[in-house]
Order: C-alpha cells, then sequence, then structure tokens
C-alpha cells in the first residue's frame, strides 16, 4: 500500500468577476446584420443593405466621377475634330 501523506495538493482560490449579462444580449436584427455583413461578399450590396444612406454617398461621389470623364472624352474629341 501507498502512503497517502505523499499526495499533497495545493488550491488556488482565483479572483471572482462579475460580468453582466447584458454585455451577451442580442437582438433578431444584430444577429441578422452579423450574418449579413459575413456573408455577402459584394461591398455594394453589403452597404445598400447595412448602411443605405452610406451608398448613396457612393453613388453620387461615382456618378460625379463618371460625369468628369464624359465631359473630358467630349473635349478630347471635339479638339480632334477640329484639327
Amino acid at each position: 500500500m501507498e502512503n497517502k501523506e505523499n499526495y499533497k495538493v495545493k488550491y488556488y482560490e482565483l479572483g471572482y468577476k462579475d460580468v453582466s449579462i447584458e454585455k451577451f444580449k442580442y437582438s433578431l436584427q444584430d444577429i441578422q446584420m452579423e450574418n449579413i455583413s459575413q456573408s455577402i461578399k459584394d461591398d455594394t450590396l453589403r452597404t445598400s443593405i447595412i448602411n443605405p444612406t452610406k451608398l448613396k454617398e457612393q453613388i453620387d461621389y461615382e456618378r460625379e466621377m463618371l460625369i468628369n470623364d464624359l465631359e473630358l472624352m467630349q473635349n478630347t474629341s471635339e479638339v480632334l475634330k477640329s484639327q
């Protein structure tokens, strides 16, 4: 038989931290938005669903760039026609 005095166990009490349950509560909308943001790879589509106001700003910016490009093309073609 083995001697039980050879077995020595030390126990350490770890500190207790109270964590609010509010941190872990999610609404259905939060979960759906998280799923959408992770599953949709197209940036435009994801932005239109999650933040529609930002999408309008992006579309306005792209529209302005296209108009500028068209004006440059028109000016270039007029210059070429006049030569």
